[in-house]
């Protein structure tokens, strides 16, 4: 088994090697960064470091988020010589560095001239579904399941399950039960169900049912709800075109879906 404080020391060797000019994955993860390479789009970067997780890997968090990839690179931020690694460097480790959530404080507005829609959309998310006013760091954890960047995704996407099973589900494990979260991306329908231990309850709307049925906004809307390896729930929602949420409007729908289907506890009041 590979426990937190274990993977975040194998990330904080990986990107230190990186940074110093290494190769942007080390021998460990070989197998894991070549089963999504891809070419021209889907190409992974190799001139900028990857992204793991985003939040406080060994603290105590409320949920967790689940990720295909990274997505974009921004080289003025994750290059060698980027913003970003001079801030890891700055911090001391990866772990300490994605512990600050970079994305959600002054240096991606400054970067970028706005708030980080896709970080600040999920803590809202996980704020109004637990009903705390947490703090990013102790709010939820952001983990991906192929941590390189890309533009695109190639299709299909299948990272190694060998790897995800050690090097995401296994370290998870040890939060215990935390409901776990994805939203964007039709390929997370394609991925995240099959993948060992993920127990499928439901997936909607079922075979002659539209989104209208279950109080959804955007008539695309699909949810899939299930048990992760962890045991605790696993909720996916998509809508077509877009890596967008729900509406926070919309939420207690969510939750009332995932109450009846998947019962209370585990982050489900």
């Amino acid at each position: 088994m590979t426990s937190r404080l274990e993977l975040a020391q194998l990330w904080n060797e990986s990107v230190e090697l990186f940074l110093e000019g290494g190769q942007v994955h080390p021998p460990t993860f070989t197998k894991w960064f070549e089963s999504c390479r891809g070419s021209g789009r889907t190409e992974v970067s190799t001139t900028c470091f990857p992204e793991p997780f985003i939040g406080d890997l060994t603290g105590k968090v409320k949920a967790i988020i689940l990720g295909l990839n990274p997505g974009r690179p921004f080289p003025e931020l994750q290059a060698r010589n980027g913003i970003y690694a001079d801030a890891i460097r700055t911090a001391g480790s990866y772990t300490a560095w994605a512990s600050s959530w970079p994305y959600l404080n002054e240096a991606w507005t400054s970067f970028s001239g706005k708030p980080n829609p896709f970080h600040k959309a999920r803590y809202d998310w996980v704020r109004r579904w637990t009903g705390e006013c947490s703090a990013p760091s102790e709010s939820h954890l952001v983990v991906e399941l192929y941590p390189w960047h890309s533009i695109d995704l190639p299709q299909p996407f299948e990272p190694d399950i060998d790897s995800i099973n050690r090097y995401v589900w296994e370290p998870l494990a040890e939060f215990g039960p935390l409901p776990i979260f994805a939203f964007g991306s039709k390929s997370l329908f394609g991925v995240i169900p099959n993948l060992p231990g993920v127990e499928v309850l439901a997936r909607l709307p079922e075979s002659g049912e539209t989104a209208a049925t279950y109080g959804f906004s955007a008539p695309s809307r699909e949810v899939m709800i299930g048990r992760a390896p962890t045991g605790g729930l696993l909720y996916i929602a998509n809508h077509h075109g877009s890596d967008r949420l729900p509406p926070l409007s919309e939420l207690d729908v969510h939750r009332e879906l995932a109450r009846r289907i998947f019962g209370k506890g585990n982050g489900i009041s």
